[in-house]
């Protein structure tokens, strides 16, 4: 009996042991406020779906179908093509299961982003209550998924949002290691590798970070010499991949600052390079451009109308924290804290400032904010009770956010209204849906939907429509210039402005609209249109031709001379940028081939050999030379073997030659008949 009285006394103490704590319960509540204001609505906001999203998912794609491959045939690669680089890795990996469970799908690949956020955010508040004890520590986790540049990019699946949950939890386990156990070390090496790879921009924030960390804790590694070595080691094993890919391809880091034009590849001094990585360092630090709504430095497509990209309420808060981790300078974790906010915009400042190079920002930014908002609390709770408090803070930060999900989307669509290439980039899956059924209601038609409203909308397409061969990228602009095969099957999707060029061009007749899908705020976003070419093309094309034929003359300058250049004309770059000695500019023919260039030099010049530099063909090379009263004469070269992505052809003279005129021509011979032409660069040696 009395065993009997003391199990049944036993019962509700074991309840109470199990039952959750309430800062479990609030962080626990914290997270699901994020899940529930990310997953609402995903794929209606943001508005657009563009290539930096859909291309992890194909590559991803691509990656199982080519067994285990990327498109250049590299077994389980380093990293993956994105548009003209090959900086995609981690992102691609992560997407590879998703695709498997539910193929090209919008929610799919922004939902798997979505609980990667999750888990940054997670770190962040743990962090607080692991490393700083804050006895507010799942308000870390509000006040990071209150910040409205990661309220709006923890919604897509860019993969700088991957980059900043890796570096959160790298904070995590480095500061875990400097609290509790050494070993810590090896988890946070892992997840600075996978960081590191996730995304270019955010590569020298990784690198910096962990070493500042090393020298600003040397003793500590001292006394932990057998930690830091083994560290270290792995360390290198998670290096092999990039020596590997740098081996592979040695000059793709640099090429890749030239795409992005980072003045760092400019013709510039070293002193002005120097200023202007400062001007962009401080404008990442800058509060002006993280707190003030519509900063007018990011695209629009990065921005929510009328919020910061950060919260503007936080930043007293910020500063206290601030102000906490300076006063407490000689402990590690608040000494951390200030080297990761002085670290985390050198991603930015290597080419120009944005939100999503920046985005790390976020990270420190709510650790400082957290920080600040116990520090003010402290004389609070001698008269409000913590629990009551807890509710308080969690109701409002659940309130600033569900505001933020409401206003995206009712408001979202209108914010901004250019929603072309430089703006909202939008219709990718609305245009493609209409597509879809324009060709499921005449299953012969053929859709020619113009590629100038989006970056890479050939990887949308492939997700959107994947396996559709009826449809292909070629705007209005391709039947203008040249004839091609155009009737009542050929369905053309354009935007408002080739819309109207089409109505106002003589070249087409029986001009008829089958169909239109409207922006956001009502207005035409794009055409479905049928038409044929009139009686009067043929007379036109002809007379066109003649007039893009004509030789344009011009003068130019080739090692500071001036010189006159007489060449076919370019609808991409200029004659002078052939002659610029940078590879990555480009001059590209109207509609010649071969490319003419004749230069005429004010006095006869010394040649030795000249090389022609192009873009990926099988290039033949010749050149007739005039020198003086003499008779010209004629050297022929033609490139043969391999396909190379930039074939140089060269033609070296017997000896050396005085030259008055050169006359260069390109011809593409994997084309017939007036095509392009891409010469990136003619060496006059």
């Amino acid at each position: 009996m009395a065993t009997h009285t003391t199990t049944a006394r036993r019962l509700p103490e074991r309840r109470r042991a199990v039952r959750p704590q309430p800062d479990v319960v609030f962080f626990a509540g914290a997270l699901a406020v994020f899940l529930a204001t990310r997953l609402i609505g995903l794929d209606r906001f943001p508005i657009y779906f563009f290539t930096d999203e859909a291309v992890q998912t194909v590559a991803a794609a691509d990656f199982l179908h080519h067994g285990l491959r990327n498109s250049l045939g590299e077994l389980l690669p380093t990293y993956f093509p994105n548009g003209l680089s090959l900086n995609l890795s981690t992102s691609v990996y992560l997407q590879v299961v998703p695709y498997a469970a539910f193929g090209f799908s919008i929610f799919a690949t922004r939902a798997t982003s979505v609980l990667v956020a999750l888990s940054g955010t997670a770190a962040v508040a743990l962090l607080l209550r692991d490393v700083f004890r804050a006895r507010f520590w799942w308000l870390g986790a509000l006040v990071l998924s209150a910040t409205p540049a990661w309220f709006l990019h923890s919604r897509t699946a860019f993969e700088t949002v991957l980059a900043t949950s890796l570096y959160a939890w790298f904070l995590y386990c480095y500061l875990r290691a400097r609290g509790a156990s050494p070993r810590w070390l090896y988890a946070a090496v892992v997840f600075a590798a996978f960081g590191f790879y996730a995304y270019a921009a955010t590569q020298l924030v990784f690198v910096a970070t962990a070493m500042a960390f090393a020298l600003s804790d040397l003793s500590y590694h001292r006394r932990h010499a057998h930690a830091a070595v083994r560290a270290l080691a792995l360390a290198a094993v998670f290096a092999v991949p990039y020596v590997r890919f740098t081996l592979q391809h040695g000059g793709e880091l640099t090429y890749h600052l030239h795409v992005l034009d980072s003045y760092w590849t400019q013709q510039l001094t070293l002193g002005e390079k120097l200023r202007q990585f400062l001007h962009e360092y401080w404008r990442g630090l800058d509060p002006a451009y993280w707190y003030r709504p519509d900063n007018g430095v990011d695209l629009v497509r990065h921005r929510m109308r009328g919020y910061g990209n950060l919260l503007m309420p936080t930043l007293p808060f910020v500063l206290v924290g601030l102000a906490v981790c300076v006063a407490r300078i000689r402990s590690a974790p608040h000494r951390a804290v200030l080297l990761a906010t002085a670290l985390a915009p050198l991603g930015g400042a290597v080419v120009t400032t944005m939100v999503t190079r920046d985005l790390i920002v976020v990270v420190p930014a709510a650790l400082l904010a957290t920080l600040g908002i116990e520090r003010a609390l402290e004389p609070v709770l001698r008269y409000v009770r913590y629990a009551p408090l807890a509710i308080g803070l969690i109701v409002g930060f659940a309130a600033v956010q569900a505001g933020m999900l409401a206003d995206a989307l009712t408001k979202g669509p209108t914010w901004y209204r250019d929603y072309g290439l430089y703006g909202m980039q939008y219709g990718a899956r609305q245009v493609t849906a209409a597509v879809r059924q324009e060709l499921a209601r005449s299953p012969g038609t053929r859709v020619h939907l113009s590629p100038t409203w989006a970056n890479g909308t050939d990887v949308v397409v492939r997700f959107l429509l994947p396996h559709e061969r009826r449809i292909d990228l070629l705007n209005v602009d391709a039947f203008a210039v040249q004839r091609r095969h155009l009737d009542d099957r050929d369905l053309l999707v354009m935007t408002p402005d080739e819309f109207h060029q089409t109505v106002h061009d003589a070249k087409f007749a029986g001009v008829r609209v089958v169909r239109v899908v409207f922006y956001p705020d009502g207005s035409p976003g794009f055409y479905f249109v049928r038409m044929r070419y009139s009686s009067r093309a043929n007379t036109i094309f002809a007379a066109d031709e003649r007039r893009r034929r004509r030789l344009v003359r011009e003068r130019i300058l080739i090692d500071g001379e001036r010189v006159l250049a007489v060449h076919s004309r370019f609808d991409i770059g200029r004659v002078a940028d052939a002659f610029d000695a940078d590879p990555f500019t480009l001059a590209r023919t109207l509609e010649a081939n071969p490319a003419v260039i004749r230069l005429t030099f004010p006095r006869p010049r010394t040649l030795r050999a000249v090389a022609v530099t192009t873009a990926a063909m099988h290039p033949a090379l010749r050149l007739i030379v005039r020198r003086g009263g003499r008779r010209p004469k004629s050297f022929r070269f033609a490139r043969s073997g391999a396909y190379a992505t930039e074939p140089t052809v060269a033609i070296s003279f017997p000896r050396p030659v005085r030259v008055r005129t050169l006359a260069i021509a390109v011809r593409d011979l994997d084309t017939r008949g007036a095509e392009h032409v891409h010469i990136r660069e003619i060496r006059l040696r």
